[in-house]
Parts: C-alpha cells; sequence; structure tokens
C-alpha cells in the first residue's frame, strides 16, 4: 500500500518534476514519482560514443510490475510490465546519433 492510501505522508510529496543524476543506484519506493494512471513522460540526455552503446537509462519497479528505458542495438526502447504477466515494449526504428542526443 502507498504512503498517501496509509495516511503516511509521501517523500516525493506534490512535487510534478524530478531529476535524477549519473550515479543514482537505488531510490525508496515512496521517493520516486507517482505513475499509476497517470500520463507522464521520461526525458534523457544521452551521449552516444562512436562504437555505439547499450544500456539501461531508468529502471523502477519491483515484482508487480515496473518500467525500463534502455537502448539495444543502437535504438531506444521502453518496456513496461504490469502485475508480472502483463509486459508492453516499445522500440521506434529509428538509431540514435553517434553524438549527444536526447530521448523523450
Amino acid at each position: 500500500m502507498n504512503a498517501e492510501l496509509a495516511g503516511r505522508p509521501s517523500l516525493a510529496g506534490d512535487r510534478k518534476t524530478f531529476t535524477y543524476y549519473p550515479g543514482q543506484i537505488a531510490l525508496p519506493g515512496e521517493a520516486a514519482p507517482r505513475i499509476l494512471n497517470k500520463s507522464w513522460t521520461l526525458t534523457a540526455d544521452i551521449q552516444v560514443p562512436e562504437n555505439g552503446v547499450e544500456r539501461m537509462i531508468a529502471t523502477h519497479g519491483g515484482l508487480e510490475g515496473g518500467y525500463g528505458l534502455y537502448i539495444r542495438d543502437g535504438k531506444p526502447g521502453l518496456s513496461i510490465t504490469t502485475f508480472r504477466w502483463n509486459a508492453t515494449t516499445s522500440r521506434p526504428r529509428r538509431h540514435f546519433p553517434r553524438a549527444r542526443c536526447s530521448s523523450k
């Protein structure tokens, strides 16, 4: 149960914008943005080297569900899992340019 439903204050409060920096390795669920049943945007500024890159950019979730924004084969991808079994993956056809770019 989330903090708000339990009557406890949320660490995230009513914030609408969250900024994370390189090196962030763990974030308590109660400090993360509330995205359930809401529209949201995740933007990542990425430096793609000449030899390409494959990695996770951002993830959040647990056993019941979550999301991951990643780069595979030079293309961005977004995977969303809900209730352990319902997975949705979206991958555009375009590749990231070999330079500094932004994925939204």
